[in-house]
């Protein structure tokens, strides 16, 4: 069916026609329906386990745990998240909802790349709650002897730029 769905579309791409669009999504629909169908058949056949017949009256033991590993292989799988952004920790806190988590990187990412004063001093804070303070940068202090132009300098600057702006392509 999803090769069936993704040939249909290929041709509607190409095409570019209306009833080719309109067979692809009608087929697109029923092949989420399906899909959904056969999840919800998945789920309903882990939750209600066969009955044990005589025959597996011995081995009803295994069954029983077979049944049960599958179920809770199926909920861990759904605690997944699908961002796949481990907990973050804020003010203390464990953060486990996506958009919680969203948030915190945003803001994150809003003061990294934010005008900072680096006069002032630095909180930063690890997941272990201790918290240290950078020292007060210094200012760059750059000692420069005076410049001294004279016009024969100058001049002469100003043919070597010519002759480089007459050799340029551009």
């Amino acid at each position: 069916m999803i090769r069936k769905k993704q040939r249909l579309y290929n041709k509607a791409k190409k095409s570019n026609e209306k009833k080719h669009w309109k067979d692809f999504k009608l087929y697109r629909k029923r092949v989420k329906e399906q899909l959904q169908n056969n999840h919800d058949q998945y789920v309903k056949d882990i939750l209600t386990p066969e009955e044990p017949t005589k025959a597996h009256t011995d081995s009803c033991r295994e069954q029983i745990y077979a049944t049960t590993k599958k179920f809770w292989s199926y909920i861990k799988g759904m605690k997944k998240d699908s961002s796949n952004i481990s907990m973050l920790n804020k003010n203390g806190k464990d953060i486990i909802h996506a958009e919680e988590k969203a948030n915190i990187l945003n803001q994150q990412y809003e003061s990294a790349f934010s005008d900072i004063d680096f006069n002032q001093y630095l909180d930063i804070r690890f997941y272990t709650d201790v918290e240290f303070r950078l020292p007060k940068l210094p200012r760059p202090i750059v000692h420069m002897k005076p410049i001294k132009l004279s016009l024969p300098g100058i001049i002469k600057q100003l043919k070597i730029l010519i002759l480089i702006k007459q050799q340029d392509p551009i």
